[in-house]
């Protein structure tokens, strides 16, 4: 729908980033991978507003103000041995924390966060849009140098058909379920 579009558009009016990686975004055909060229694939607006999912991050609701510190737990990398984290779905209104961030140096870190898939906003779906996904945020990059990527616990490049996305009908396969785990 087109408000989705102007949501993306509106995002650069308020000083939001270009999350694509440029330099991927245009290479040829037979070279072109939507992981390197949209990083967060279809997880943010203001990377590819025609995916599946129509919302902002945690991490881009926080750097701007909208979501409070006290919804965000801060930990640094060596601070974590074998602790749990709760966090509630991002959507959900209310509840706290929305999210984890892990500090790894002073430009990057790593971003947790729980998806459910929001009737209201998200377009349906064939694929699972139920779970946790984890990106890492490099604030070194700037707008279209992909500074937001998406981590997988699977094939990253593997994607998954969705036929209601938009322009190629794909999605990132980004979603961690119950078991799952990554090593960053």
């Amino acid at each position: 729908p087109p408000w989705i579009l102007y949501a993306h558009e509106w995002g650069h009016m308020v000083g939001l980033a270009d999350y694509r990686d440029m330099e991927q975004q245009y290479v040829p055909d037979e070279e072109y991978e939507k992981y390197l060229a949209n990083p967060m694939g279809s997880y943010e607006v203001m990377d590819n507003q025609g995916g599946p999912f129509r919302t902002f991050t945690s991490w881009v609701r926080w750097i701007n103000g909208w979501l409070d510190d006290d919804r965000v737990t801060c930990v640094l990398a060596e601070d974590i041995n074998d602790e749990f984290y709760e966090i509630k779905f991002l959507n959900e209104i209310g509840g706290k924390p929305k999210s984890v961030v892990v500090k790894l140096s002073e430009s990057e870190a790593i971003v947790i966060e729980a998806r459910r898939w929001d009737e209201k906003f998200d377009v349906p779906i064939v694929n699972n849009g139920d779970g946790l996904i984890v990106y890492t945020v490099d604030t070194s990059k700037g707008h279209l140098e992909g500074g937001l990527r998406l981590v997988s616990p699977r094939d990253i490049s593997q994607y998954l058909e969705e036929p209601n996305t938009f322009p190629d009908f794909r999605m990132l396969d980004a979603i961690f379920v119950p078991g799952e785990s990554v090593e960053i």
